[in-house]
């Protein structure tokens, strides 16, 4: 999968997002950059919502919220998509783009459990409908209310394709099952709650000019000296939550300390979600917590060397403005 500038830099990989030809880590959680401009974005409209019980489909226990298990009918594995809505929510429709936020379990038919987010304890972030996560997700999710609580079978076509995901232990012959509980969506329209307040500038280093609704200007003086260590400026304070470790929906612009452009969620049309981790587990946006949420941050990066034996190339260092839209998950601890 395709992969931005800044998205190698602020993110990780994922199962589901392996569907696409990337990693093969066992969480979907994040992260995935903005990859779609919001003109590719239509407006949401409602999908029809198959809730009859559908004997073709595994039943299901255990109540939302908590780690559900399959019972497997004896007729063969569905050889198309097959979707049973088991809740229907009542929240916003899912418009292609959107941020998702989703609790998972996946599951080989009569097979293994692959993977699950009720045991990691933490929620999964991915855009939807945009050709990041397994086919069948994109068509089965898209016009659904949030809220929703969804089973659905995937035959190969549908899920990881005739490669399979080895590491999963999926073949290329698999049928997979999943029970998605949609708990929230963020839109190409999200923004930062209003009401930040401004602080006083840096007076040194990167100076950021703009309104505080729109894409701010990044420069970089001439001579700056370059960051030794991750660091964050609050230049407008928010009313929200302080932020803690999870996955963080922003907004942000992000310049080389030559101060050219990198990259821009919004030149991108899309807000995207990024990794909040803890000093010392290798995060470089550990300098996040403790910040309201709704406040426009400046992170500055240190550059990294060019490392031959594992063909990295070097990073300069960069300067991103990031406000911070929403916390749309917590980290377990």
């Amino acid at each position: 999968m395709r992969r931005t500038a800044a998205a190698a830099l602020l993110a990780t990989s994922a199962l589901l997002l392996a569907a696409c030809g990337g990693s093969s880590a066992a969480d979907p959680s994040a992260a995935a950059s903005p990859s779609a401009s919001g003109a590719d974005c239509p407006a949401a409209s409602p999908a029809p919502v198959p809730t009859a019980a559908n004997p073709a489909l595994p039943t299901v226990a255990g109540a939302a919220g908590t780690k559900p298990t399959f019972t497997f009918p004896a007729s063969p594995a569905p050889t198309e998509l097959t979707v049973q809505v088991l809740t229907t929510g009542t929240g916003p429709i899912v418009r292609t783009c959107d941020q998702l936020v989703v609790d998972y379990l996946g599951q080989i038919w009569n097979g293994a459990v692959f993977d699950n987010s009720f045991d990691r304890g933490e929620a999964s972030v991915f855009p939807i409908g945009v050709g990041q996560v397994p086919p069948g997700w994109d068509k089965a999710l898209v016009g659904l209310p949030v809220g929703s609580r969804v089973l659905a079978a995937l035959p190969p076509a549908e899920g990881y394709g005739t490669a399979g995901q080895s590491q999963a232990g999926i073949k290329g012959t698999d049928t997979l099952v999943f029970l998605i509980e949609i708990k929230a969506a963020y839109s190409v329209d999200a923004k930062a709650p209003g009401g930040a307040i401004p602080q006083p500038a840096p007076s040194t280093g990167p100076q950021v000019t703009g309104d505080l609704t729109a894409q701010p200007t990044v420069t970089v003086p001439a001579g700056s000296p370059e960051p030794t260590e991750p660091t964050a400026v609050v230049l407008a304070k928010g009313t929200g939550p302080a932020v803690v470790p999870g996955e963080v929906i922003t907004r942000y612009a992000m310049v080389d300390w030559t101060g050219k452009a990198v990259e821009s969620t919004w030149d991108a049309g899309v807000p995207t979600t990024i990794p909040v981790g803890t000093k010392g587990d290798g995060s470089i946006t550990y300098p996040l917590q403790g910040i309201p949420v709704g406040s426009r941050v400046l992170l500055t990066l240190p550059g990294s060397p060019a490392n031959a034996a594992t063909g990295q190339a070097a990073i300069p260092a960069r300067a991103v403005v990031i406000d911070l839209v929403a916390q749309a998950t917590v980290a377990k601890q």
